[in-house]
């Protein structure tokens, strides 16, 4: 009898170790994964000596791109290769990496800007973040030659401190080509010189068929681009955009314009619903922003110093002080074949239905 209770005691006193066993084993898992979640949500840039990449980066066999280490290791992988996007890519383990700074810029300034091609394939690059000093700012700082293709970043914070060029794609684009790409979030200057939701600068390079509906804040600030000196073509913007000479689609414009349009919203300082300060020629475009501001504003453009030929606003224009234009706020320029739509309400000196103030030419325009 004695020996069948010391057995039942034993066999009860096993069965409760394996029950505090089992518990205890429960509660470390739990706390792994805990601390598991905690790591992922700090991650770390990637160590660019473990990334690989499908490919050889030649024409017929680009390098494989289907995550953000491998993004980010374009710099080290080689900036004058060939790169294919395989996937879309999230990028929001950005905004923690290099403490707080973000995403290292694609391509340096000089002679270490991105020279290959990068074919996005229409996925996107979602939530990345960039928050730096620096000359150039944008998923790509500095591109000097090559093709940028089908590219989208989605919901991208983008924050340049005192740069020359903040892009939601490009910074500083030299000779570069941007074709059939796309921009959503917000791209700041802190007080710098060109920032644009697709390109900050554009030096001789060629955007064409591309289109944003981001935030875009700064100087020489565009919905599309920043400051325009090559050819942007068959594109949109629909962002917002604030700033100093700011425009709907481009900031400053001293190349060409043409075949495009605008359809956001602007306030700032020499302001026009598709250009702010135009010096190079602009055709066949429009604008149907309507603008409240304070002066220098334009339905079409802030200040004209170039040519504007075929072109129109349908937005309203309303400013308190100034000069303002239903197409034109002040115009040293050449205007022909375009037309204003728009209301034009404002207590300025300088205001007119077609331009605001006329030192050019003026022709078969009403």
């Amino acid at each position: 009898m004695a020996s069948n209770i010391s057995e039942r005691r034993y066999t009860v006193l096993r069965m409760t170790r394996k029950r505090i066993f089992a518990l205890t084993v429960a509660v470390v898992g739990i706390l792994f994964l805990m601390t598991g979640v905690g790591t992922v949500a700090a991650q770390s840039a990637p160590d660019c000596s473990n990334v690989t990449y499908p490919g050889d980066g030649t024409e017929t066999n680009p390098y494989e791109v289907g995550n953000v280490d491998q993004l980010q290791c374009i710099n080290e992988q080689g900036l004058d290769a060939n790169y294919i996007v395989i996937s879309d890519i999230d990028a929001s383990e950005t905004s923690s990496w290099n403490g707080g700074n973000g995403f290292d810029p694609i391509g340096q300034p000089g002679l270490l800007g991105f020279t290959g091609s990068f074919d996005g394939q229409g996925y996107n690059i979602t939530d990345l973040t960039i928050n730096r000093n620096g000359i150039y700012i944008g998923l790509f700082g500095s591109f000097l030659r090559g093709n940028i293709t089908d590219v989208g970043v989605v919901d991208a914070d983008i924050t340049g401190s005192s740069p020359s060029s903040v892009g939601g794609i490009v910074g500083f684009n030299h000779r570069g080509t941007v074709i059939d790409s796309h921009m959503s979030g917000s791209v700041t200057g802190d007080s710098p010189v060109n920032v644009g939701g697709i390109v900050g600068e554009n030096r001789q390079g060629t955007i064409i068929n591309s289109h944003t509906s981001g935030i875009v804040n700064g100087s020489n600030a565009g919905s599309l681009v920043g400051s325009n000196g090559g050819t942007v073509r068959d594109s949109y913007a629909a962002g917002s955009v604030n700033g100093e000479t700011v425009g709907g689609l481009v900031g400053s414009n001293d190349g060409t314009v043409r075949d495009s349009y605008a359809a956001g919203s602007v306030n700032g300082e020499t302001v026009g619903g598709l250009v702010g300060s135009n010096f190079g020629t602009i055709s066949k475009s429009y604008a149907t922003i309507s603008i409240e501001d304070n002066g220098g504003v334009g339905g079409l453009v802030g200040f004209n110093g170039g040519t504007v030929i075929e072109s129109d606003a349908t937005g309203s224009v309303d400013s308190s002080d100034g000069t303002a234009g239903g197409l034109v706020g002040s115009n040293s320029g050449t205007v022909r074949d375009s037309y204003a739509a728009g209301s034009v309400n404002a207590s300025g000196l300088h205001t007119g239905g077609l331009s605001g103030s006329n030192n050019g030419e003026i022709n078969a325009s009403y």
